[in-house]
């Protein structure tokens, strides 16, 4: 497992990611865990859904509510991908839409990404119209 640092309170702690597909729409999921007290923690849910689809498999709202906009930064800072500069409104926040490398989700989280691609893939296979061009 990949390891990326994070600070919160003036402490710098040793996070992990986790991938996961959130079950209304199958969008990328993201939870951050951090090393505290021997153990891993569940940190902060750093995506967040809503009733719109994404694009792409690799795209997600980014919990900037709860994890601040310093979130964005630390996913910046760490490679993880890229702003489509693409935001969604949802009650009185305003989420904006991340990019993710797929090869950086694969560092971190290869079983997780698996697992999440072929609930997209089901999804997009039950939902989406098939495109019938001859």
């Amino acid at each position: 497992m990949k390891t990326l640092p994070f600070d919160f309170m003036g402490k710098t702690y040793t996070g992990c990611l986790k991938i996961h597909t959130y079950g209304t729409n199958q969008n990328l999921c993201i939870q951050r865990y951090g090393w505290d007290d021997g153990h891993w923690e569940p940190w902060n849910r750093i995506t967040v859904n809503t009733d719109t689809r994404r694009k792409s498999p690799f795209a997600a709202l980014i919990d900037t509510n709860n994890c601040g906009e310093e979130c964005v930064s630390w996913l910046l800072e760490n490679g993880l991908g890229a702003l489509t500069g693409y935001e969604e409104c949802s009650g009185y926040c305003v989420y904006p839409e991340f990019l993710f490398s797929e090869e950086k989700l694969r560092e971190l989280d290869s079983e997780g990404l698996d697992a999440h691609l072929e609930r997209w893939e089901q999804r997009r296979a039950k939902h989406e119209p098939v495109d019938y061009h001859i």
